[in-house]
């Protein structure tokens, strides 16, 4: 009886792991071309063509389209199908008025209107236009392109450890002259639970992160006490070092993964 146990436990495993690379090769590999920098994934039709119906003057490569099907989008984009949006065309000579495509964009305006540059698109005679698995393709592709980011930045981290935010302080420092883009560096520091990558003196580590909403430090990791997860850190430039004496930094928008959900997947990675 346990023979036969283990010959069906065994037919199963085998049958999951047909259907796994199957899966694997049924991915067509021009999809990591469609989706790089095109957050905003939309099906349209073209109606009008030479306008916009942002405030935009140049409108030589503009067109307007009406959005049938959101495919992919972020959050604040999911609820524009049936809504007129201008979009720039990588070609306007190669579209024509009633063309339905897939379009992979960008927004450059968001406001009374939208705006979005087209980065790729696909028409009716492409294979993959007709697909019911676009999406899944899509949230494949994203995960590839977040995988390739996060290796790049672990790789490039001089420490990685999971943790949580025990006090926030404001560094003893002198205030940055000559930049109109002062971080307002503040020091979080961290207790440590594992170490995944390097080595950390002690049960702590202190590391700078910028609390500044401007521009340049907009997306860059904002934390307060309590924040738990793992914590990508980079090594300080040594400009930074001499004004804040502290050799740890982490201000790469992707270095802080809240939670410990992943951190058997950061393993993998590094």
């Amino acid at each position: 009886m346990q023979q036969k146990k283990t010959f069906f436990t065994g037919i199963i495993v085998y049958s999951l792991m047909l259907m796994q690379c199957s899966g694997q090769n049924n991915y067509p590999p021009e999809m990591d071309k469609l989706v790089a920098d095109a957050p905003l994934v939309i099906k349209a039709k073209i109606i009008l063509l030479h306008t916009a119906t942002t405030d935009e003057t140049d409108m030589s490569n503009t067109g307007v389209v009406v959005v049938s099907e959101v495919i992919d989008a972020p959050e604040a984009f999911r609820n524009i199908a049936g809504q007129q949006v201008t979009v720039r065309f990588a070609n306007i000579n190669k579209v024509n008025v009633g063309d339905e495509k897939i379009f992979f964009t960008d927004p450059y305006w968001i406001g009374a209107s939208l705006g979005v540059t087209e980065k790729a698109s696909l028409g009716r005679s492409d294979n993959l236009f007709e697909s019911k698995d676009m999406a899944t393709l899509i949230k494949q592709a994203r995960m590839k392109q977040d995988d390739e980011k996060l290796r790049r930045v672990l790789k490039e981290s001089k420490i990685t450890v999971t943790g949580k935010v025990v006090r926030i302080t404001r560094p003893d420092a002198p205030p940055m002259i000559g930049s109109e883009h002062d971080p307002e560096w503040r020091e979080a520091e961290i207790q440590i639970e594992e170490t995944l990558k390097g080595k950390a003196d002690g049960q702590t580590i202190k590391v700078l992160f910028s609390a500044s909403k401007d521009v340049m430090f907009f997306d860059a990791p904002k934390f307060k006490q309590g924040d738990d997860g793992i914590f990508i850190i980079q090594q300080t430039d040594q400009q930074t070092i001499r004004l804040m004496k502290n050799e740890n930094m982490l201000i790469e928008p992707s270095a802080f993964i809240r939670g410990r959900e992943r951190v058997n997947h950061i393993k993998t990675l590094l």
